[in-house]
């Protein structure tokens, strides 16, 4: 595979960048003139000479295209459609580009410290997923696998999950904006800000490059059914392992779920191992551009303060909790044992080893505790406010294709993946993910996936 940038260098955003990605997005959406109009802020990012049209509707991808059900690693997605490219924005170039989680692990010595934060982020994960499954348009999506992880991440909790977009302008406003948590509120970038700095960081990835990927990946090929659950090919964990190294983490996407915000982001999320950064990461070039008042404003306000990134929707209601789920340290035995269960250090048989050692182990100073119940509630009032506020969600009319395999497939979730090898004890206790008959990227290049869709008829716009 020939990569496209080399990673030592990082390149200033120019207009012939800039036209590079307007002519792909005119050639995509050609049909729909809202967004090839909102699309005109990208010429003037080079002269911060911005015409005044709105954003695009997000609505236009599904109403327009269509949407496609896939198996990926993480489960089964209402995929959006995709674009000819990945993006990223962050408001500066830091050292590294990693997930939240991992920024965090990089603060512990020993590899059990590191184990057992990673059971306090899964515990999290848990409690924040055992919240929203009281709401009734939870209980009732049937459209796709609810992704709580993703979800997680997208509203505030530690993962190993690198937040990508297919959408240039939602990529633009994190390289742009910044959120006051004082306040909790997003504001455009001013140089009186403490966050100020003099660029900001764009990185960009042509999506063919991605998706390939998943035809060089062993991923599909990682596990053997047995009578007593599955074992590991001779070797092929660490082809995996080599694959991600040589060939680069394979990205997924988040799709359609029952909350707005990642569908309004055209999220995507690439599951980080060990030391992987997006800045080594050879798929993708750094673009720095210039900070100026002038441009960080237009970009806010044509993303209307943030909405049309972070919708008002009905969850943000108990926002308060979730923000105190992520930074809880009291967890259910339930959390617990769902960790535990996670975990490639313990095995499900050193349950004890594991709680005494969670009792000796402090986050901020603070110990962790288990209990049999949780103080993690919403009210009655608010559960109806929420349950009334998506009882007319929808994602829209258009068809869904939906395509069938003729044989049963097992994969491995990506937290399942070893860092280290097959050697790690936690990982005997994994169970592979079946799926029977649905079509998966995993086993087969992109290009035959796109024969398979070749003869299908879009929806109309």
């Amino acid at each position: 595979m020939d990569y496209l940038f080399d990673t030592s260098k990082t390149s200033i955003m120019t207009r012939t960048n800039m036209q590079e990605f307007i002519d792909e997005s005119q050639e995509e959406y050609s049909k729909i003139s809202e967004y090839r109009q909102a699309m005109r802020i990208i010429q003037q990012v080079a002269n911060i000479d911005f015409a005044p049209e709105l954003l695009r509707k997000q609505e236009f991808l599904a109403q327009a295209i269509g949407k496609f059900e896939i198996v990926y690693p993480s489960g089964r997605v209402l995929q959006q459609p995709r674009t000819h490219n990945f993006f990223r924005g962050e408001l500066r170039e830091y050292p590294e580009s990693t997930s939240s989680l991992h920024r965090k692990l990089y603060s512990y010595k020993s590899e059990k410290d590191k184990a057992l934060y990673r059971l306090v982020s899964d515990m999290r994960i848990y409690e924040f997923s055992i919240i929203l499954k009281e709401f009734e348009h939870v209980q009732s999506w049937d459209v796709c696998d609810v992704l709580y992880e993703a979800l997680a991440q997208h509203y505030g909790l530690e993962t190993c999950w690198l937040d990508i977009t297919s959408d240039f302008m939602t990529a633009m406003f994190f390289a742009n904006c910044w959120f006051d948590r004082k306040n909790r509120e997003w504001r455009p970038l001013r140089k009186t800000d403490p966050e100020w700095c003099e660029y900001g960081v764009l990185y960009h990835a042509p999506s063919y490059v991605i998706n390939e990927r998943w035809a060089h990946s062993g991923l599909g090929y990682v596990v053997d059914l047995t009578d007593d659950g599955f074992e590991f090919h001779s070797g092929s964990v660490d082809k995996v392992i080599s694959d991600f190294r040589d060939m680069g983490i394979p990205i997924e996407p988040i799709g359609y779920q029952p909350f707005r915000r990642c569908e309004m982001q055209n999220a995507y999320g690439l599951y980080s191992y060990g030391n992987y950064s997006l800045r080594k990461d050879r798929a993708f070039e750094r673009l720095l551009f210039r900070h100026s008042d002038k441009l960080s404003a237009k970009i806010f306000e044509m993303a209307e303060g943030g909405k049309r990134i972070y919708p008002q929707e009905g969850i943000s209601i108990i926002q308060d909790t979730i923000d105190d789920i992520a930074s809880s340290t009291e967890f259910t035995i339930e959390a617990f044992r769902y960790a535990l269960y996670r975990s490639h250090y313990y095995a499900l048989a050193d349950e004890n080893e594991c709680l005494k050692d969670l009792a000796e182990f402090q986050v901020n100073r603070t110990p962790i505790k288990i209990v049999d119940s949780s103080h993690w509630n919403v009210s009655a009032a608010d559960k109806s406010k929420i349950n009334r506020y998506y009882s007319y969600f929808s994602i829209g009319e258009t068809g869904t294709f939906r395509t069938y395999s003729e044989e049963d497939k097992y994969y491995l979730r990506p937290w399942m993946i070893p860092e280290n090898g097959s050697a790690q004890r936690g990982i005997v206790d994994f169970k592979p993910l079946k799926f029977s008959r649905i079509y998966s990227f995993i086993n087969y290049s992109f290009r035959l996936l796109m024969t398979t869709f070749k003869d299908l008829k879009m929806a109309d716009y």
